[in-house]
């Protein structure tokens, strides 16, 4: 049967060969499109593709390590009230200003003030890293965060009273000396 296909395939060649191609026109086309093709045009791309992944690395490496030692930050010293919010950012600001201004007001007036009240305020400090750790423990948030504000004003009110004892003391002095 094998040959009797061949035979009959044989004879009839010419039916079978319904495309007629011209192989030499179509390698002249292939070889036209490989002459005009951009050698380097693939190799530009993986040259950016390269670079913008290398960036990338480096951003994300970047961003990891902020992270990391911001949770390190937070875990050794608790969340500050600015990590909460805006708004409580600015009254953080704001007390701080005002505490920093006493402070500096009280060690003009007084440098050499009794050990007694700079362990009442290094005490309150201490209170407020635990509220501060608290506060990263998710205890009771915003019980903890009217805490840390009344921390804010219990230091300044305290600070105000020291000051208007130096100058009352001041004033008293000056009177003993006239």
């Amino acid at each position: 049967m094998k040959d009797q296909l061949k035979e009959h395939i044989e004879k009839n060649r010419q039916d079978f060969e319904i495309y007629t191609q011209d192989y030499e026109t179509i390698w002249n086309d292939i070889s036209w499109q490989l002459d005009n093709k951009r050698p380097f045009r693939s190799q530009h791309y993986r040259i950016y593709l390269r670079v913008a992944a290398s960036i990338l690395i480096l951003i994300t490496v970047g961003f990891a390590f902020y992270m990391g030692k911001r949770s390190a930050e937070i875990n050794k010293n608790g969340i500050s009230l600015h990590n909460i919010s805006p708004e409580m950012a600015e009254t953080e600001a704001y007390y701080s200003a005002l505490i920093n201004d006493k402070m500096e007001i009280i060690k003009s007036q007084d440098p050499e003030l009794d050990p007694d009240v700079w362990t009442s305020i290094k005490q309150l400090d201490q209170d407020y890293a635990q509220l501060k750790k608290d506060l990263q423990d998710k205890a009771d948030s915003e019980k903890v965060i009217d805490a840390m504000i009344n921390y804010y004003r219990l230091k300044l009110e305290m600070l105000e009273r020291i000051s208007e004892e130096l100058k009352e003391k001041a004033n008293d002095n000056e009177d003993i000396n006239i």
